[in-house]
């Protein structure tokens, strides 16, 4: 029993001696605690800008394929009335494809509809998305599989699958349960009517008929390029805030189609339909948004990486310099213990145990003020504003962190080690 209580003691000793060490120089603790807090913060900035910066460029390469896709802004924001409205609606899409140069237009839309059906002629505001097959071709992703599994495989001959969440079919429905095949909506302000075949037979849905509210975001994320274009480049008489990447059409050129000529094509084909708006398209290429996103050149950005990149390296050179401040001023403390019969063993685990609460200590409050100063300084930035990447990121940089650190506080013990105790003794005492 005696013997089972020795090694106990002995395995203990070494977390003991560092908790009353981290007790007896506090000041110096508070001091390695504020650096490597400094650090964690630094070291999650530069991750997310280079991780995000990285996943824009693969999903880049693998959302589309090697052709001209321009994008339209479909939002017209009138500043005298404070409103917006679309700008492209259902009947127009036919028209646009007939522009010289355009291949497909890909449609995607998410928005509000005031619904009427068969002979109730009371319009109800009912949430609906539209989504046709060059949207599917676009993204390689069958949206309607993504929404509901017994969806039918794919949209196709240029029809629009329209989506309804449970409670808005139940609406549309009414009492009788009963739904035409043929829904008449209405987009907002506009006047006219679009009647929209919904792809399947209504009237008996398939089972699991989407609830497409909650998936919309994930499905978003399986296609980051289309969410980041449309962040903040939307362009129309200067940059402009665009709410998400719904609502806009995607214009999947001719190989070799020029993108300014098919941009002012669109333009004139706009003002020659609509001739008493005054309103102008904004045309962006989404694979130059794209390239210039994944360069991260906004100066803000800029800016943080470079304050990232300074406290990291600030912060390396400060535990290097605690490192030689312990191989130095610890000497002789080391020295008596060996001399009294402490193992080197004992010594390294000490200091090792010692450097890693600290680190722990330190990450942990690096990790709470990460989680919620990422997203600040990065709010209203698009895609790198997902917060998803920082429990990986954050387990690896204190794994990686705490090795690297545990490796290195062994090193002034090694070297103390070397040495007699009496000669290191006699030298400093």
């Amino acid at each position: 029993m005696s013997r089972q209580t020795d090694n106990m003691r002995s395995a203990i000793a070494p977390f003991s001696a560092a908790l009353e060490m981290l007790r007896g120089r506090r000041a110096r603790v508070l001091l390695m605690m504020l650096q490597f807090t400094i650090g964690f913060c630094a070291l999650a900035v530069l991750a997310v800008l280079i991780v995000k910066s990285s996943a824009v460029v693969r999903a880049m390469e693998l959302t589309f394929d090697p052709t001209n896709v321009l994008g339209l802004g479909n939002y017209i924001t009138d500043f005298t009335h404070r409103t917006s409205t679309d700008a492209i609606v259902p009947d127009e899409i036919p028209a646009l494809e007939a522009v010289p140069g355009v291949r497909r237009a890909a449609v995607f839309w998410d928005g509000l509809a005031f619904v009427s059906t068969g002979a109730n002629k009371l319009e109800r505001p009912i949430k609906i998305y539209l989504v046709n097959d060059a949207f599917e071709n676009l993204v390689h992703l069958r949206v309607t599989k993504r929404f509901s599994p017994d969806a039918p495989e794919r949209v196709t001959g240029g029809s629009a699958w329209a989506f309804l969440t449970n409670a808005a079919l139940a609406e549309l429905a009414g009492p009788g349960g009963a739904i035409p095949d043929t829904v008449v909506f209405r987009l907002p302000p506009d006047e006219r009517l679009y009647p929209i075949r919904f792809a399947g037979t209504v009237a008996d849905p398939p089972a699991g008929w989407p609830e497409c509210s909650a998936k919309l975001d994930e499905f978003a994320q399986d296609v980051p390029a289309l969410v980041m274009d449309f962040g903040q480049v939307m362009m129309w008489a200067g940059p402009m805030a665009f709410p998400d990447f719904s609502n806009s059409v995607w214009l999947v050129l001719d190989e070799r189609a020029d993108a300014n000529t098919v941009g002012e094509a669109v333009n004139q084909w706009y003002s020659d339909a609509h001739p008493d708006t005054g309103h102008y398209i904004g045309i962006l290429s989404i694979r130059d948004a794209i390239a210039e996103r994944a360069s991260i050149k906004q100066p803000s950005v800029i800016a943080a990486a470079m304050l990232a990149g300074l406290l990291l390296t600030l912060t390396g050179l400060g535990f290097a310099g605690h490192t030689m401040y312990t191989a130095s001023a610890r000497r002789s403390e080391w020295a008596l213990r060996m001399a009294v019969g402490a193992t080197r063993g004992h010594l390294v685990a000490q200091v090792v145990i010692e450097t890693l609460l600290v680190i722990l200590a330190s990450a942990a409050v690096g990790i709470a003020l990460t989680a919620g100063f990422v997203p600040m300084i990065t709010r209203g930035g698009g895609w790198w504003q997902s917060t998803r990447w920082l429990g990986p990121t954050a387990v690896i940089a204190v794994g990686a962190s705490t090795a690297l650190c545990a490796l290195a506080a062994g090193y002034p013990v090694q070297r103390v080690s070397r040495e007699e105790p009496s000669s290191i003794l006699k030298e400093d005492l």
